[in-house]
């Protein structure tokens, strides 16, 4: 099965994602791997989700279906591949015909209320995700390499 992801507007760009539903899923293996949240996901997942939701995909390396990710907000649709040309087709047709001026402008007044927030929670997300990597290469941590190599 094929899916069509389709992320909130409020803060990251419009992206699709067309996805095998059995054989993938949303994953952020942050603390297995030795480091932090990154992308501002620890500012916008607990606002998502929650905080218990947040830590559980972030901290605690949750795997996230497809159908979980539009319950908790990732996602605004998912649409399985049975149907999926005759409903994602129409649907990016519509959307292309909007004005592109009023869908720039309502994005950026819907991200801009958080837009320094974010740059400051990136500046953090950015150093802690960079000491843990200079960490996690020192001698004696043959355990990162080997997760990388049986998870990817």
């Amino acid at each position: 099965m094929v899916q069509l992801l389709v992320l909130p507007l409020l803060f990251c760009h419009f992206l699709m994602e067309f996805l095998p539903l059995k054989r993938y899923f949303f994953f952020t293996p942050f603390s297995a791997l030795n480091i932090t949240a990154e992308g501002c996901s620890s500012y916008t997942f607990p606002r998502l989700m929650g905080p218990g939701k947040a830590a559980e995909i972030l901290m605690f390396n949750k795997k996230v279906t497809a159908r979980e990710a539009l319950k908790l907000g990732l996602v605004t649709e998912v649409i399985p591949d049975a149907n999926f040309p005759e409903d994602v087709w129409p649907k990016i047709y519509d959307m292309a015909k909007l004005p592109l001026n009023s869908l720039v402008y309502s994005k950026a007044l819907m991200r801009n209320i958080h837009k320094d927030i974010l740059h400051q929670v990136n500046i953090e997300e950015c150093k802690r995700v960079a000491e843990r990597l200079i960490a996690a290469y020192q001698p004696g941590r043959e355990d990162y390499q080997e997760f990388v190599d049986n998870n990817w």
